[in-house]
């Protein structure tokens, strides 16, 4: 996926583990995120690039070259879902449902609590949503989310 970088270049998840162990045991976890206070790997301009979503603006790309969708589950790493999996047995039926899809630029759960649900509620409305798209509920999100990013600040 195309982003704008908002992190140090380099091998930041292996820096974090190594110069920060404490932080490294929180990220896993967390569900594989850090407030973004506290997270070192993260520049100055990144926090503000992040804050109001622009990092997210470079996936357009991805949209048009259908490797995403404008709407759909949040894209996770392969070896998030893995870990997931381990973590919350009861989740694997969600996961499954949110990689029979493309990713999206924007979901339900980003407009619903962002980062601050649990990974299971996160999963479960992605499934939910995956389980029963429609138009209008696909309207209703890309209407809600300029709100939602808005609301971050």
């Amino acid at each position: 996926m195309y982003k704008f970088r908002t992190m140090y270049i380099g091998d930041n998840d292996k820096r974090l583990k190594e110069n920060y162990p404490q932080l490294w045991k929180k990220y896993k976890e967390n569900g594989w995120k850090l407030p973004m206070k506290e997270d070192p790997r993260i520049t100055s301009i990144g926090k503000i690039i992040r804050t109001i979503s622009l990092d997210e603006l470079p996936q357009f790309f991805n949209i048009l070259k259908g490797e995403m969708s404008l709407v759909g589950p949040r894209a996770y790493r392969e070896e998030e879902l893995k870990e997931y999996e381990n973590k919350f047995p009861h989740t694997k039926q969600y996961i499954n449902d949110i990689r029979s899809v493309k990713p999206g630029l924007t979901g339900i759960w980003q407009t619903s609590g962002r980062n601050d649900l649990p990974f299971e509620k996160r999963a479960k409305m992605d499934s939910n949503y995956v389980r029963n798209r429609s138009l209008r509920q696909e309207i209703s999100i890309i209407l809600k989310t300029p709100f939602s990013m808005l609301s971050r600040w």
